[in-house]
């Protein structure tokens, strides 16, 4: 039985417990509901630690090789950040330049970011598009933005975002779908014997 389609979470807050952080998990949820997958998340709160100046990847803590390689293996990528001073964490961009350039072509990543005022949102078409592009991957064009106002306690209370986190997932679940048919379609070309032209 082949594995399932793997959804990979990024959460670029610092902190253990955020808004960020539940954000991303509705949304996984969300996906969850709509396709079998299996999600894994990579979180800075537990890793950033062992962030430093090494650019080696086989010189990194175990635990950041560890994300990294889901990361760059991942079917659809959920990646999410606070908005500090209208950008991503710097840990969040830190690690992605962690990340191998080429390992994230055509792979669909779902954006999601928090922020206190609805004018950070344009950070999502600024900053994490541009990221991204830089990887040639398949940024989706429904991203997700909630203000603080928006949760209680951890919890999502704002029907209008629940209604638009909902539409993103299925989106992404369809993308999901349609990208993980590609990869095996190029992994059998890949493996399939070349034919030669006989030797005259």
């Amino acid at each position: 039985m082949p594995a399932k389609p793997s959804v990979v979470i990024v959460n670029g807050s610092p902190r253990p417990r955020s808004r960020t952080g539940a954000l991303l998990n509705v949304l996984a949820n969300e996906i969850a509901r709509v396709r079998d997958v299996e999600v894994q998340s990579v979180n800075i709160a537990e890793i950033g630690n062992h962030f430093g100046t090494e650019f080696n990847p086989a010189s990194l803590a175990p635990e950041l090789q560890r994300a990294i390689h889901a990361i760059e293996n991942a079917d659809l990528i959920l990646a999410g950040s606070p908005i500090y001073r209208a950008s991503y964490s710097g840990l969040f961009k830190h690690l992605f330049d962690l990340v191998d350039r080429d390992a994230l072509k055509g792979t669909p990543v779902l954006l999601a970011a928090t922020g206190g005022t609805p004018l950070h949102g344009l950070a999502l078409d600024t900053q994490f598009r541009a990221l991204f592009a830089f990887f040639q991957a398949l940024t989706l064009p429904q991203s997700v933005y909630a203000l603080d106002v928006d949760f209680n306690d951890g919890r999502l209370i704002n029907d209008e975002l629940a209604h638009r986190v909902s539409s993103a997932a299925e989106l992404a679940a369809a993308h999901l779908e349609s990208n993980r048919g590609h990869r095996e379609a190029s992994k059998n070309v890949s493996q399939a014997p070349v034919a030669t032209a006989p030797v005259l």
